[in-house]
């Protein structure tokens, strides 16, 4: 079987792979590795899904990692965040997360900041972002940052719902008038379109991650949405792959 080559633009002649990259760049080039090491990402939510997303990119050499997320740990986020144990409870989460990071790689640059975040948020921060990654669950502010990259040709990849569900294989991608099952993707094409006038019809031009599978009923009337591990480190491993082939394999 005839293997394909992926990587298709020059190689950088003085570049130092880390070490650690040795296999990443076996399937992007040297090319590849230097161009997500030099992207300055924003992670805008780092939950259940986002912390999974950092993750995976900083073991892919991702270096300059922008982590945003208001939220402290709580006992409940435990079966799911990468952040949440018995011993970091009540700590924020992107401060854990960015322990985490330099752990898995010390050269890297991660910034971290306490701040609930929207397109305004946005507009007024102090550096342009080659990418955006939206893992937060709030509408209004997931619509309007949604709104603001596509606005400003910045490339962004959202989540969509990763609670309710249990069967991990039934993630999907695809652009975010095309998702299927996901009442959380139904309403936000509804806000998306009435609000910033995006297309009633055809392609939206945001690419989102979203399950196949039907939400199950919650049993616990504490909780809305159950979740699981499995189900939303998956959505996270999609966002972060996502993400880098764009960057790295454009």
């Amino acid at each position: 079987m005839t293997r394909r080559t992926i990587s298709t633009y020059s190689e950088p002649d003085n570049f130092q792979i880390p070490q650690f990259l040795a296999n990443f760049a076996a399937i992007t080039g040297k090319g590849g590795v230097k161009k997500l090491m030099e992207a300055k990402i924003a992670l805008i939510g780092t939950g259940g899904v986002g912390s999974w997303t950092g993750e995976y990119l900083a073991r892919s050499g991702a270096h300059n990692i922008f982590l945003f997320d208001p939220d402290r740990v709580h006992p409940t986020n435990i079966n799911r965040q990468l952040p949440a144990s018995p011993h970091t409870v009540g700590e924020f989460k992107v401060e854990i997360m960015k322990k985490r990071l330099q752990w898995i790689n010390p050269q890297g640059n991660f910034m971290v900041y306490q701040d609930f975040v929207d397109g305004n948020y946005l507009e007024n921060f102090h550096l342009k972002f080659d990418y955006i990654i939206d893992a937060i669950d709030h509408m209004t502010a997931k619509s309007s940052i949604l709104s603001w990259s596509h606005s400003n040709n910045i490339p962004v990849v959202t989540s969509l719902g990763a609670g309710a569900r249990i069967d991990p294989t039934q993630v999907r991608s695809a652009d975010l008038a095309d998702t299927m099952r996901c009442p959380l993707g139904r309403d936000l094409r509804r806000i998306m379109r009435r609000k910033y006038n995006f297309p009633q019809t055809g392609k939206m031009g945001i690419k989102a991650v979203y399950s196949l599978e039907q939400p199950l009923q919650s049993l616990d009337p504490k909780f809305k949405n159950g979740t699981i591990a499995p189900v939303t480190s998956t959505f996270g491993a999609t966002l972060a792959a996502i993400t880098i082939k764009d960057i790295s394999l454009p």
